[in-house]
Formats: C-alpha cells, sequence, structure tokens
C-alpha cells in the first residue's frame, strides 16, 4: 500500500483481515506498523475492530485514542473505510 494511500486490491486486503479476526478471535495478538505508523497501519487495525463487530466510528476513535493520533490520515483513507465498512462488518459473522 502506498504512502497515505489505500490497498490497491481491495479483495487481497480484506481477506487479510478475515485471517486476523480470526486469529484474534482465536486468542493471538498482532502488531502493525509501516514506516511512521499513522496512515497505513491504521488502516488496518480500524478495518480489523470492525470486522470484530464494532461500529466504523467507534472503532475510528477507539484505535485513534489507543495511538494517540487521529486516524484516516487522510481523505481518501476514510472514504475507503466508508465505502468498505459493510464488506469488513461482514467478516465477522462469517465463522
Amino acid at each position: 500500500m502506498p504512502d497515505l494511500g489505500v490497498p490497491h486490491d481491495t479483495e487481497a486486503f480484506v481477506a487479510t483481515v478475515d485471517r486476523l479476526a480470526r486469529l484474534v478471535r482465536d486468542g493471538s495478538n498482532i502488531a502493525v506498523h509501516c514506516r511512521q505508523s499513522v496512515g497505513r497501519s491504521g488502516l488496518l487495525p480500524v478495518s480489523l475492530v470492525v470486522a470484530l463487530g464494532m461500529t466504523l466510528e467507534t472503532g475510528i476513535e477507539r484505535v485513534s485514542n489507543a495511538r494517540g493520533v487521529r486516524l484516516p490520515e487522510t481523505d481518501e483513507q476514510s472514504r475507503w473505510l466508508r465505502e468498505n465498512e459493510r464488506r469488513l462488518s461482514e467478516i465477522y459473522w462469517v465463522t
């Protein structure tokens, strides 16, 4: 994913979020980072908490508070999250 950008392959990104959600549900911990640990590495945990059952707004608020910086970093990232919120939230219900 380019700096300040969004996933080029939404299907692959959502599939990754699905795999991570399954790991978290099974009790695993994960760590996420990118060069400055803001935009790209913020998009993934927000997507993940939505996949685990939080609303997008609550997810943004909680991840932003935990990281100490407001997420998402760009308007493009905000749009991507809004456009894909339903797809991400449907992961939660898949067993």
